[in-house]
């Protein structure tokens, strides 16, 4: 198959171009954050899997930011497994991913604690390179399977080191714009639809028109697929290579979600999605809170919260986190709360059992 690059035909392979994918995550982001994120993923797969990754996929709604990751749940699957058998097999296993992910975040730390970003576009691609370099073992640590398994110790460590860099991302993003706005201050907000290596250019020249008309066309919408920038025009050209909005279709018709308990209790109320973080302010006491993921952006709105549903995480994720300590029943992982439910819908939350269902 092909994918259009900008004009340019490169090919993709896939390990079964017939497998849909799956909805992972959705997140306001930068290309730039976007590039990094599926870059590292390929790291990640070859550096701790030792397998190449084919079947990622992330959608940009262009000039909102919004951008929601899609996996070939097979890939996925075979990279947990990896990590799990692994960690089995080798007891160094979990020591050298560890340290890796603490001497990459002693690295990347030097950059992102210097509050008003960084002075030069070369500074700006060390940045780049360590966040990269960051993000390969931050993800086998994300994706840790049976935690049960392996020495008590070590969970600790695992968990203590999610905890401590949770925000790293969001921070990271933040660096970011803080560095182009010092770097590029006439830019306004059109470097969040620039590449690296669109934003790498400015050091030594002006952009060209085509570069330009480039990065005004992702206004539209862009794609990355298996680390390949491309046009949003891809998907519809090709629908055999996923039905990746078969999910969204699928769960209109859908009244009831299962997800993982992450805090006991039952709860009665009315839907609150909360899909943008300016949109945090919406939510009324006692509503139930429906969103992809949490951050600890989203911590008033928790507490105003009656119940807590996402489509993403599992029980060390931030949200299970945060209800457990504000004792407010939770479900994560539902996979696709925010397309099931709609502002407004009378639901009832059973986080003893991991069920939402529509009443």
């Amino acid at each position: 198959m092909l994918l259009q690059v900008y004009d340019k035909p490169v090919p993709i392979t896939y390990t079964d171009p017939m497998t849909p994918l799956a909805k992972s995550t959705t997140r306001e982001r930068t290309l730039f954050y976007m590039h990094i994120w599926s870059q590292s993923d390929l790291l990640a797969f070859e550096e701790w899997a030792h397998i190449p990754l084919s079947g990622s996929l992330f959608v940009g709604e262009g000039a909102n930011k919004r951008v929601t990751a899609w996996y070939d749940q097979n890939m996925v699957d075979a990279f947990t497994t990896h990590v799990a058998q692994q960690s089995k097999k080798d007891p160094e296993y979990i020591p050298k991913l560890l340290a890796a992910y603490q001497n990459r975040t002693a690295t990347l730390g030097a950059f992102i604690t210097q509050k008003r970003g960084l002075g030069s576009v070369s500074e700006l691609r060390e940045f780049y390179t360590a966040f990269v370099s960051w993000w390969s073992p931050m993800s086998a640590l994300l994706e840790f399977p049976d935690l049960n398994d392996a020495p008590s110790e070590l969970v600790n460590e695992v968990l203590v080191a999610r905890r401590e860099t949770e925000r790293w991302p969001d921070i990271g993003e933040e660096f970011f714009h803080a560095s182009m706005q010092h770097l590029f201050p006439n830019l306004s907000d059109a470097y969040s639809l620039m590449t690296p290596e669109e934003i790498f250019i400015l050091e030594n020249r002006p952009l060209s028109e085509e570069e330009k008309n480039a990065i005004a066309a992702r206004k539209k919408g862009y794609v990355i697929l298996d680390g390949i920038l491309g046009t949003i025009d891809t998907l519809e050209a090709e629908p055999q290579k996923k039905d990746y909005r078969r999910a969204s279709s699928e769960a209109k018709s859908v009244t009831e979600v299962r997800g993982t308990p992450a805090f006991a209790g039952s709860v009665k109320g009315l839907v609150r999605i909360i899909r943008y973080r300016n949109e945090l302010h919406t939510i009324a006491e006692g509503e139930i809170l429906v969103t992809e993921m949490t951050t600890p952006d989203f911590i008033p709105a928790m507490r105003k919260a009656s119940a807590i549903v996402t489509d993403e995480g599992g029980i060390t994720c931030h949200a299970a986190i945060v209800a457990r300590e504000l004792k407010k029943p939770c479900v994560v992982g539902t996979k696709i709360a925010t397309e099931v439910f709609v502002d407004g819908d009378l639901v009832e939350v059973d986080a003893n059992s991991g069920v939402v269902r529509r009443l």
